[in-house]
């Protein structure tokens, strides 16, 4: 029947001072995680999704009953949660100045601290976490515990849709002033063939159903009158009840005594919730909806005007829940016994469904044993990755609409009468790893125009860089926290917002920096809810950028000869300040070029190549440039006809050469250095030996191809000018052979001719 910080923390407070006198009497230490621990695994559960619940309600009696072993009581906690709270918080932790406020250094502990309710992160589609659970069993008998992962999953929903009696009255209080309920039996709303009687012996309540929820929404200008001068200065509301109704005298006439409250739900918004946990065992007779139009109208700023409301339409959802297995986590044990006065251990495992959307999840790992239960809250958060500059990144909420809604969704959850942060929040995380962006533009769009939103962007260091409602000068000045804001009046304590809407009706955008690599989260606050349903879809646009004054594409300056080989280096000049990728490619392939600008060697095979040289600056200017080359990793061949390597010469000598080489270049391929060092570009050469002193010398003799492949000889040649008969060891040089061939040759062919001559005169004789 209540709620709220304002009630909880008193009854949870005078709660752990019991549980802290019980310890002490048992002298058993404890911290406040180790309180906790306790309160949460003995809290009992109320069926509903642990963002509502938690683990359940306090339960004190059963809290002591750990302490002193009784009653099959245990607790369970993990080791995984805190790490993975520590590592969100240490990023802004890290950039507190702790010495502003009396703290020499500011930070979480590093020991492993074990938490009841396991957070598994922030985490990627597809990806995994791990949890080990401990179970304590403080009793004196071994416990047979069951472990079962959960989730709530629809089981039935039904609508009704009416239109709001005014000022009716009870049969048994004829009193001025003094109304009731529009009454709609559940039956009706159901319109079940099985359950639509309205006084029959079933229930339109599922049988297994352990949660029952049920909503009434009506449309925002119904809510408010949008033609008043002063905004919010004319509103209505109808409230929400259920009863459990006996018709004793079986008259079909609803009475005040025939009735007993079972829950009600109201709220000076456009949609009510009330919540019944096990709803069979709530109902003895009639499960009957109330459905309560406020007789005057409200102004936000005075309360009420004492003006006569008027009819409402509105619409009643029934929804029923149940708990089934939840496929995303998995154990190692289904069933486990713990040891009387021990602990036992079991690993959870949570795996992301790929298709799962960013946003928060949950759901519950429950530990069943014969006389006790533990429900484990679970939640975890899924991020989407930034895979690209000036790519969108869109999160979008399917055609659901649900009670229990999920993620891409946006509930009508604002009250007018109560404070800032009434209404629903919704938050998503995007992971940004790429150091070049600067910039994030975001696009959120809903279905009904009075619908408003306020959003706002918040670093990694949990800072809010940006939103579409600034504060302006009543923040400076006033300490407002979004120019969207009503203030504070006699009627209200700060619920009330103003719809500003910076594009249209149904969208908004806003323009964020990003100031560092991290998780960036977009936080939503529906200030104000249409009411057409009782949730609807958001679609969230989101680009990242660079921006920087930079208008001009990159300049490449890059030439690659026409000939090369393996061993060839690339040296492209590129004129940019603002490089974010230089991308190689051969023959079409993308290939790595290593710290020496060397392209692999086994892709530089012989023949034709293309290379293409990429380059993006980090604004998303984009150059490319690409030649053609032919690859020659052969050598040339060198053939020397002249001189022979180790000769005797004398006078003037040939050098002659030749070279079998396709790609040798016109000038500049050959050269023959002769021992006096002249160079000369030729095949032939000759070389007078008289101008150097007798002795032996070397001739090189190189050969380059326009690839750069080379080979090089040497030639040793004997130079020995002196006469034949000076020559000690009788040694000759190829001229003096040469010529005394010749000689000899002549003197032969002399003495020939004088002997046919000598023959012939014989004969006449």
């Amino acid at each position: 029947m209540f709620g709220g910080t304002s009630m909880s923390a008193p009854l949870v407070s005078g709660s752990a001072a019991i549980l802290m006198e019980s310890l002490k009497q048992q002298n058993k230490e404890y911290d406040p995680f180790s309180l906790k621990n306790i309160l949460m695994s003995t809290a009992t559960d109320l069926e509903n999704d642990p963002f509502t619940q938690g683990s359940g309600i306090v339960n004190v009696e059963s809290a002591v009953n750990f302490v002193k072993g009784k009653s099959g009581t245990f607790i369970v906690y993990n080791n995984a949660s805190y790490n993975n709270i520590k590592k969100i918080l240490d990023v802004p932790m890290n950039t507190i100045n702790s010495s502003s406020f009396g703290i020499e250094n500011f930070h979480l502990s590093n020991a492993s601290i074990p938490m009841t309710p396991w957070f598994g992160g922030r985490l990627d589609p597809g990806e995994r976490t791990y949890a080990t659970f401990t179970i304590e069993n403080p009793t004196n008998r071994t416990l047979d515990i069951t472990i079962k992962p959960q989730i709530l999953e629809l089981v039935k929903k039904y609508q009704y849709n009416g239109t709001t009696e005014m000022r009716l009255q009870d049969p048994l209080i004829n009193k001025s002033g003094t109304f009731r309920p529009n009454y709609i039996p559940l039956g009706n709303i159901a319109k079940d063939e099985e359950m639509n009687a309205f006084f029959g012996k079933k229930k339109p309540i599922p049988n297994d159903a352990s949660l029952m929820i049920i909503n009434v929404n009506f449309p925002f200008d119904n809510f408010m009158n949008k033609t008043e001068k002063i905004y919010a200065n004319d509103m209505k509301i109808s409230s929400l009840y259920l009863y459990d109704w006996y018709d004793k005298n079986n008259d079909t006439k609803v009475t005040y005594d025939e009735l007993s409250l079972v829950n009600r739900g109201g709220s000076w918004g456009t949609v009510q919730e009330l919540r019944v946990t096990e709803p069979n065992s709530k109902f003895k007779n009639t499960p009957l909806v109330g459905v309560y139009p406020v007789p005057t109208k409200y102004s936000y700023w005075i309360g009420d005007t004492k003006k006569n409301s008027t009819s409402m339409d509105y619409t009643v959802t029934t929804s029923f829940y149940k708990k089934e297995n939840w496929e995303s986590v998995w154990v190692n044990y289904d069933n486990i016994q713990v040891a009387p006065n021990s602990s036992s251990d079991l690993v959870a495992t949570l795996i992301v469904p790929q298709d799962y959307k960013p946003g928060v999840y949950q759901g519950f790992i429950s530990f069943q044993g014969n006389l006790h239960e533990v429900n484990v809250p679970v939640s975890y958060a899924v991020t989407k990755g930034v895979a690209g500059k000036d790519l969108p990144t869109v999160i979008e909420g399917s055609q659901k609409n649900d009670a229990l809604y999920g993620n891409g969704y946006i509930g009508g959850a604002f009250d007018m009468t109560n404070r800032y942060n009434a209404g629903d929040w919704r938050q998503y995380y995007f992971d940004v790893q790429d150091k070049t962006i600067n910039s994030a533009a975001l696009n959120i769009s809903w279905e009904n125009k009075d619908t408003n939103l306020s959003v706002f962007v918040i670093d990694p260091a949990g800072k809010i860089i940006q939103t579409n409602v600034p504060p302006g000068v009543l923040g400076h000045f006033q300490g407002w926290p979004t120019g969207d804001w009503l203030g504070t009046s006699p009627f209200s304590e700060g619920g009330g917002f103003f719809p500003i809407k910076n594009k249209d009706d149904t969208s908004t955008v806003l323009y964020a920096p990003i100031n560092q690599t991290g998780t960036y989260s977009v936080l939503m606050h529906s200030t104000l809810f249409g009411g057409q349903s009782i949730a609807e879809p958001i679609t969230v646009t989101a680009k990242f950028s660079t921006i920087l004054p930079d208008e001009k594409d990159p300049q490449i300056l890059f030439i690659v000869p026409e000939f090369i080989n393996s061993t060839y280096k690339i040296h492209p000049e590129i004129m940019e300040e603002n490089i974010d990728t230089v991308k190689y490619s051969l023959d079409g392939n993308e290939i790595q070029i290593n710290a020496e600008s060397q392209i692999p060697h086994n892709l530089l095979t012989e023949g034709l190549h293309n290379l293409k040289v990429s380059v993006t600056d980090t604004v998303g200017h984009r150059a490319e440039k690409d030649v053609e080359f032919k690859v020659d990793n052969k050598p040339p061949e060198l053939l020397i006809k002249s001189p022979t390597n180790g000769s005797v010469v004398s006078n003037i000598i040939s050098i002659d050469v030749d070279v079998s080489e396709q790609n040798l270049p016109e000038t500049g391929g050959i050269r023959i250095m002769l021992p006096n060092g002249t160079m000369f570009d030729s095949k032939f050469v000759q070389l007078d030996t008289r101008t150097l002193e007798n002795g032996k010398y070397d001739i090189q003799i190189l050969a380059k191809d326009m690839a750069g492949n080379e080979i090089s000889k040497k030639i040793v040649v004997n130079i020995d000018n002196r006469p034949f008969f000076e020559n000690p060891k009788g040694m000759f040089d190829q001229n003096f052979i040469l010529l005394q061939g010749i000689i000899i040759g002549i003197v032969i062919a002399i003495i020939a001719i004088l002997i046919a001559k000598k023959t012939k005169i014989s004969k006449k004789h």
